[in-house]
Order: C-alpha cells, then sequence, then structure tokens
C-alpha cells in the first residue's frame, strides 16, 4: 500500500513539474498576444500535447486544422508510407521533397523511377539532388516561370496521373474506417501510432484486394 501511494505521489509529482515547465512557455506567449494582438510563433495550443501545433490550410470551411503534420508517400502498385514531419508546420515543402525521397531510398534501397512533387518543393537544388540520388524522371512541378525537368509527355503523366493518385490515396486514408483523422490519441506518439496504423491499414485491404483479382483471373 505504501509503494502505490509512493508511485501516486511520484507521478503526481512529475505531471506538476511537467505543467510547470509548459506555463513558463506558455504564459509569455499569452502576454505577447495581449501586448501585441498577435499570436507569438510557436504558440501551445494543448497543455497536454505541447508538441502539437496549428496548420494553416486556407480552404473554406477549414482554414486552420490543429495537431502534427505527416508526410505520405504513394509507392508502386499504388501502395503508401508516411512519416512524421519533424518542425511540423514550420517544415518547408523543399525539405520535405527530400525526406519523401530519402524514405524512399531506405525502405527499397533504391530511388524511384519518377518522382512526382507539387511546386512547393521546386527548386533547381532539388531538381539535382534527386537526380543525384537516382530518380530518372524528376516531376518537381515548376514555380513561377521555371520549366519541367521532364519532356511534355512525361509532365502530363505525372500531372494527369500520379499527383491526383497521391491526393486520391491521402484522401481515402483520411476516411473514417481508418481512423487516420482526428485520432482518440493523449500524445504525440499515440497520434504517430493512430497514423500508421491507418496507412498499415489502407495497405493490408489493397494487398487483400489485389490478392482476390489474381485468384479471379487464375480461375
Amino acid at each position: 500500500m505504501g509503494n502505490c501511494g509512493s508511485r501516486v505521489k511520484n507521478k503526481a509529482q512529475c505531471e506538476l513539474e511537467r505543467l510547470t515547465a509548459v506555463m513558463d512557455r506558455l504564459l509569455p506567449q499569452i502576454k505577447h498576444f495581449m501586448d501585441t494582438g498577435f499570436v507569438a510563433p510557436k504558440k501551445i495550443i494543448h497543455l497536454k500535447m505541447t508538441e502539437v501545433y496549428s496548420i494553416v490550410r486556407g480552404k473554406a470551411g477549414k482554414a486552420v486544422e490543429f495537431g502534427t503534420k505527416w508526410g505520405i508517400n504513394r509507392i508502386g502498385g499504388g501502395f503508401v508510407q508516411g512519416f512524421l514531419i519533424n518542425g511540423g508546420g514550420h517544415y518547408s515543402d523543399k525539405k520535405f521533397c527530400i525526406e519523401a525521397l530519402k524514405l524512399h531510398k531506405v525502405t527499397f534501397q533504391i530511388a524511384p523511377e519518377i518522382f512526382g512533387y507539387d511546386r512547393g518543393g521546386h527548386s533547381k537544388v532539388n531538381i539535382k539532388r534527386a537526380k543525384k540520388m537516382g530518380v530518372t524522371h524528376v516531376g518537381i512541378a515548376p514555380a513561377g516561370n521555371a520549366e519541367w525537368a521532364v519532356s511534355e509527355a512525361m509532365a502530363e503523366v505525372i500531372k494527369k496521373c500520379e499527383r491526383a493518385q497521391v491526393e486520391g490515396c491521402i484522401g481515402t486514408i483520411k476516411r473514417p474506417i481508418y481512423g487516420f483523422n482526428k485520432p482518440d490519441a493523449r500524445s504525440k506518439a499515440a497520434m504517430g501510432t493512430y497514423g500508421q496504423r491507418a496507412i498499415f491499414g489502407f495497405n493490408l485491404r489493397k494487398l487483400l484486394r489485389e490478392q482476390v483479382k489474381l485468384q479471379m483471373a487464375a480461375t
């Protein structure tokens, strides 16, 4: 009984110390808002999960979302892989563009033949780095008046197929059946677990559908 009471006391003490540390950061942010009318950078929005942040989307009915930011790769056969982006809302698309390629190469020990990404990741440096990593067709959409780094025919394939299919996969894992959106998580680590579980569920269902197609074709 004494040990149980000691554990409860230690847990309460740790939580009090954690909240004190959070408030040491939060109170100056509150004062900054009261003094200036502007939200402080990296504003704490959740006392329990201080790592979550606001993500400005600028969409009708969804101007801002709250949570953690994910990177999603669509790989061969329509499967997906995902990872939490360190740095969250302050992580640039240019950095993610290369991180996505690095993740693919670590997983499969080879770069993708075709790599498509939107104009947020465009830069001459990124195009050179992608080619150096072994990508044959670097389909990063050009920004401004820049030209595609691939042929017109390949650019059309990437614009009409590759990017649309990525968006379709992202939309699918956000369906309630997978639970990627608004997980019932109490920590950033739990949010990562829920996200990977949703991605695993998506890939598993797709694998089973492909197996069924092969069995039906064989009969």
